[in-house]
Parts: structure tokens; sequence; C-alpha cells
């Protein structure tokens, strides 16, 4: 789900005087975006973002592209298609050069989407022109990304043995952490052993504990992440 919000923007750029080009975006169709901002909250990893870019100069023009990077917190990779092309996007600053443009009539419109896969969470602000065939900017819109991203926490990797135990069980922790710990408890839920972990193998002593049923808790900054039944013989 993405929360969609218009601010106005005074961006600094000089442009042709007489309007050419209305940039609309898709998801909002009866409103002009032309030097404003469209603000995204991203909480999926990918999100594409969808702009018509409308020839009401009232004769043919070229369009070509370009895409800005302004400014980042997060990590990302993008692409850019248009009507004549799709493209996997380097660096900071890309446009449609060497070449490529397309000729759009009067009334008729171009292309200008965007797709986005972030890597991690962060703030994100890209910046799109449409230019004419001589690569001068026509007009522009700016995209603000804030990515909510949540990666999968690393697995913990670890062994204990044996199970059934008797008077030493045994942990070994293979992730190199050090804020690991781990809770013995009884099959009520009062807690009866706490010990920090280090990396290698952690020898829990059992001997003064009654057989039985027993759970255990893996903590990563003490918080749960893993529990599991053990049973003393």
């Amino acid at each position: 789900m993405f929360r969609l919000i218009i601010v106005f923007s005074m961006i600094v750029v000089s442009f042709c005087t007489s309007a050419q080009v209305e940039i609309i975006l898709l998801k909002n169709p009866g409103e002009v975006y032309n030097g404003q901002v469209v603000q995204r909250d991203a909480f999926e990893t990918t999100d594409t973002i969808k702009f018509k870019c409308v020839n009401i100069s009232g004769s043919p023009i070229t369009m070509t592209f370009r895409r800005l990077v302004l400014s980042s917190s997060t990590t990302f990779t993008d692409s850019f298609c248009d009507n004549s092309l799709c493209v996997d996007l380097t660096g900071p600053d890309w446009s449609t050069q060497n070449g490529f443009g397309t000729t759009i009539a009067a009334g008729d419109t171009s292309d200008m989407k965007g797709a986005f896969e972030f890597t991690s969470a962060g703030d994100l602000t890209i910046r799109y022109y449409v230019m004419d065939g001589s690569y001068t900017p026509i007009d522009s819109v700016d995209v603000q990304y804030t990515s909510f991203l949540k990666l999968e926490e690393e697995k913990i990797e670890f062994t204990a043995y044996p199970n059934p135990a008797k008077d030493v069980f045994n942990i070994s922790v293979q992730t190199g952490e050090s804020k690991l710990q781990v809770k013995l408890y009884s099959i009520t839920g009062a807690e009866i052993r706490f010990v920090n972990l280090v990396e290698g193998v952690n020898k829990i002593d059992l001997s003064s504990m009654d057989k039985g049923v027993y759970f255990y808790s893996i903590l990563r900054g003490g918080k749960a992440v893993e529990t599991k039944k053990l049973i003393i013989n």
C-alpha cells in the first residue's frame, strides 16, 4: 500500500515559457504534475510510478528524458521506460541520449515510467526531466520516496545437543553474534536458567535440575527468535 501526497515545489529550472507538455500521473489522471513533488511511501521491496507526458504544443515534439538522483539515504536499483525503450539505470544521472528519442504528435502522449527495487529503508528523491530533441529541459517532476522496508534478520545458526540431555546441554553458536542468550523454562513457563552465549560451544549445567520436559529459547538482543523443547533424563 502506498500513501500518495502531492505538494508544490519551487524547482529552479529555466523552462520554456509556453506550455508544451503536461505531466500526468496515471494514479491521478485528472491532475497535472509539472513542477510538483510526488511523495510515496514504500512498504514493499518494489514499486513502479507511471507518468504520461502529453504533447500540448500543437505540433510534433521529439521527447527525450533525464533521471537525476537528487538525494538518497536508501539503497536501490531502478529502470526507466518511455514509448521506445526500457533500460536499467546506473549512476545518479541518466538521460536518453545517443540517438534515443520519440517523436510525439500533437495531442499524443509518451510514457515516463520508473520502476524501483529497494534493498534498505531510507529516503530517496528523484527528478524526471522531460526534454526536447536537443536535450533542453521542457519541464520536470520530482518523486520523493520513503522506504519502510524491513529486511528479514539473519537467521541464527546454532546446534543444541544432546536432547534428551542429562548433566550437560551444549549450544554451539556459529554466527559470531555477541548479543545472544538462552533461557530455560519449566513446562509451566517458570524461568529456570539464563545464560549469555558466546561463539563456539556453550555448556549449560543441568546437574541440579529434575528430570522432565522443559523448553529453551534463543534470544537476540533480549528478543526470543527460536524456542524448542528440551528433555532431561
